[in-house]
């Protein structure tokens, strides 16, 4: 089952980055899936794989190692898609260029080599894992019931 519409001539003609959402539309048209097929296929939602096409659900590189072998498609440009669209979301001017180690598999649980290009030598930022981001979401929430509790009592404990 297919889309009535076929995006693929569309991103050869695009201008700008690929993404992460880009790519994994690609793939699911080449492969004449819908997004109902494609979530089926990866063990997710239809909403989810909209929400990833759409670049609202950020991939980690794990997880774009997992789409890409259930797709048969590149690993490297997944994990290279998916680098670079937590680098533009993060603001930060980079590019990254993936590869498999030498001698090595790209296995889902190691992380592929990256190159980095970038005018000054400061190593690279460890991206924040979905963890991470649950507890530190969850101590700003405690900060903010906090300062309006403490703001409703005027600051005095009684």
């Amino acid at each position: 089952m297919t889309n009535k519409k076929n995006p693929a001539p569309e991103l050869d003609r695009s201008p700008g980055p690929r993404t992460f959402g880009q790519f994994l539309l690609w793939t699911r048209t080449i492969q004449g899936l819908s997004q109902k097929e494609m979530a089926k296929l990866l063990g997710r939602t239809a909403t989810t794989v909209c929400g990833m096409e759409k670049g609202r659900h950020l991939v980690s590189p794990r997880l774009a190692i997992k789409i890409a072998r259930k797709c048969g498609v590149s690993e490297a440009v997944a994990v290279q898609t998916a680098l670079m669209d937590k680098l533009r979301q993060d603001g930060v001017s980079m590019s990254v260029t993936v590869h498999p180690e030498k001698g090595q598999p790209t296995r889902a649980g190691r992380m592929a080599q990256s190159t980095l290009s970038r005018p000054s030598a400061k190593p690279p930022l460890k991206a924040p894992t979905a963890t991470t981001q649950k507890k530190e979401t969850s101590r700003r929430l405690a900060a903010a019931h906090a300062r309006r509790s403490k703001g409703a009592t005027g600051g005095a404990l009684t």
